[in-house]
C-alpha cells in the first residue's frame, strides 16, 4: 500500500514551530482503533534502514512473527522506500517465499515533513511515530507539532536538546490534552545512562522504603563503534550554533506537575579531564594503570539524567559523571585532545568545509554491517552511592554498534513500548518525557528481550 498526500500549501520554515494547522476533535482517531502500531519515519537514511531491518528481523514483514506488530515505513522518495524493502527482502526472505507478497506486506507513506499539509496523513492513523530523520530541528518540527495535536506518541534519536526544549515549551500543553507522549533521546543518546540511573535510583528507594535516594553515580563506558555522516553533520550544526537557541526558562528543571524541581543534578567536572581512576571491578590493579577520558555525549547524558530526576520528583542533589575507560595514559590524553581539536576545527569555516568535504562520511553513509554487528559493542558499568551510604553497581551491555544498529533497536522498541504497552507505562497521560520516565521497566524489559544484557546488585 502506498499512501500520499498532495503538498498543499508548501513548505514551512524550520524556525516556525506552529504551522497554524487546526485539528478538530472529530479529526482524531482513538489510538486503539488506529491502523498502525508504529510508522517508521526516515526509513531511507542510514539508521532508518537499520531500524527497518530490526523490525523485519524481529517481527516479520507482515508483523506476525512473534508479537503482532502493525507497522509501515515513511519517507520523501517512493523509489528509495521501495529499495529499502527490496534490501530487507534480499537479506531475510527464505527460499520459496513469494517476494512480491513480502514487498507488498510493508506499507509505505510518502511525506515531506517540511510541508505541514502532508503531516496529518503520517500521524493520524498511527499509535506512535518512530523517527530517525535528522537533523531534527530541520525535519521534526512539524512532526512533533502534529503528533501533539493528533494525540500520537512520538520517539526519536535526537540529542538536539535546545530544539527539544523549545518544542516542549510550545507543544507540552497540547500533548497533555491529547494524551500524546513525546520522547526524545531514544538511541545511544541517552538510553543506556538514563535507564542505568533510573534503575539504581528506584532500587535504592525501594530497599530503604523511600528513605534514601541516589546522590552520586559514575558511569564507566567501554565502546567500540563507528560514526555516520548524518551524525557528524548534526554535531557540526550543534557546535557552530546553527540549531535553535534554548528558551529563557529551562523546562528540564521542572517536575511532572510543572513546579520547580527540588533536586539539583550537576556534572562532575573531572569527567572531562583525562586522569587516573580506579576501576571498581579491578580493586587490586596497579596505580596509574587505569584512566578515564572525555566521552563525546557526556553533557547530553547528564541533561537527560537531570531531566529525569526532576520529573521523578527527586529531592536530593545528584552528582553525575560518565567517561571513557582505558588502560593507556596516551589513549586517554589523545582522546581528550582529539575531541577538543575537532570542536575547534568545526568552529572555523575553512577547516569545517575541509572536514565535511574530504574527511567525514556523507549523510547516509556509515560503518559496514559486518563491523557494526560483529566488531562493535557498548558496555556501561555504573557505580552509585545513596544519601545514607549504600552502594550499588550495575552493568548494561549492547552487543553491536551502539550508535547505529543498537540505536535502531532502541528506538524501535521505544516506539513499540508506547504503542503496544501504553497502559503499563509509568508515565500516565500526555506530555514530554525522557525514556526512563516515559517507559521505565517496560522499555528495559523489551530491550532485554531483544538482546540487551543488564544486571544490578547492592555492594554495601
Amino acid at each position: 500500500l502506498i499512501t500520499q498526500t498532495p503538498p498543499g500549501v508548501g513548505r514551512a520554515p524550520a524556525d516556525n514551530l506552529d504551522s497554524g494547522y487546526v485539528v478538530k476533535d472529530a479529526d482524531i482517531i482513538p489510538r486503539p482503533k488506529r491502523k498502525y502500531d508504529i510508522v517508521m519515519l526516515g526509513a531511507t537514511g542510514f539508521t532508518g534502514k537499520l531500524t527497518v531491518r530490526h523490525l523485519v528481523k524481529t517481527y516479520g514483514f507482515d508483523g506476525k512473527k512473534g508479537e503482532p506488530v502493525r507497522w509501515a515505513i515513511a519517507g520523501r522518495s517512493q523509489s528509495k522506500l521501495d529499495q529499502v524493502k527490496r534490501d530487507v527482502i534480499e537479506e531475510f526472505a527464505s527460499a520459496g517465499d513469494d517476494k512480491q507478497k513480502l514487498f507488498d506486506a510493508i506499507d509505505t507513506i510518502l511525506v515531506d515533513t517540511t510541508v505541514p499539509a502532508m503531516l496529518p496523513n503520517l500521524v493520524r492513523d498511527a499509535k506512535a511515530i518512530v523517527t530517525t530523520a535528522g537533523p531534527f530541528h530541520l525535519y521534526s518540527v512539524h512532526v512533533v507539532e502534529f503528533c501533539a495535536k493528533f494525540g500520537t506518541h512520538y520517539v526519536d534519536i535526537s540529542a538536539e536538546l535546545d530544539w527539544f526544549r523549545n518544542m516542549m515549551v510550545t507543544w507540552g500543553p497540547t500533548a497533555k490534552k491529547t494524551g500524546a507522549r513525546i520522547v526524545t533521546l531514544c538511541g545511544c543518546d541517552s538510553v543506556p545512562w538514563d535507564l542505568s540511573t533510573m534503575r539504581m535510583q528506584d532500587e535504592i528507594k525501594k530497599a530503604s522504603n523511600g528513605q534514601e535516594e541516589l546522590v552520586s553515580i559514575q558511569c564507566f563506558n567501554e565502546v567500540n563503534g563507528g560514526i555516520s555522516g548524518g551524525t557528524l553533520y548534526t554535531c557540526s550544526l550543534l557546535i557552530d550554533g546553527s540549531c535553535q537557541k534554548p528558551p529563557k526558562v529551562d523546562p528540564f528543571l521542572k517536575t511532572a506537575k510543572g513546579t520547580p524541581s527540588m533536586a539539583q543534578t550537576t556534572l562532575d567536572p573531572l569527567a572531562f579531564i583525562p586522569s587516573p581512576i580506579a576501576f571498581p571491578w579491578k580493586p587490586n590493579a596497579p596505580a596509574l594503570s587505569m584512566w578515564r577520558s572525555p566521552f563525546l555525549m557526556t553533557a547530553v547524558n547528564c541533561d537527560a539524567v537531570k531531566w529525569s530526576q526532576a520529573l521523578r520528583g527527586a529531592t536530593q542533589p545528584l552528582v553525575y559523571s560518565d567517561f571513557m575507560t582505558t588502560t593507556s595514559m596516551p589513549t586517554a590524553l589523545t582522546g581528550g585532545i582529539g575531541i577538543m581539536m575537532a570542536a575547534v576545527a568545526l568552529l572555523n569555516p575553512i577547516t569545517k568545509y575541509l572536514l565535511e568535504t574530504f574527511v567525514f562520511p556523507k549523510p547516509g553513509e556509515g560503518p559496514d554491517k559486518k563491523t557494526m554487528i560483529e566488531k562493535s559493542f557498548l558496555s556501561v558499568y555504573s557505580k552509585g552511592v545513596g544519601s545514607k551510604g549504600s552502594e550499588y553497581e550495575s552493568v548494561i551491555f549492547f552487543k553491536g554498534d551502539a550508535g547505529y544498529i543498537e540505536t535502531a533497536r532502541m528506538v524501535s522498541e521505544a516506539g513499540l513500548s508506547m504503542a503496544l504497552q501504553e497502559d503499563e507505562l509509568p508515565a500516565h497521560g500526555g506530555g514530554f518525557y525522557t525514556p526512563a520516565i516515559a517507559m521505565g521497566d517496560v522499555y528495559l524489559k523489551r530491550l532485554m528481550a531483544t538482546g540487551t544484557h543488564y544486571a544490578l546488585k547492592k555492594t554495601k
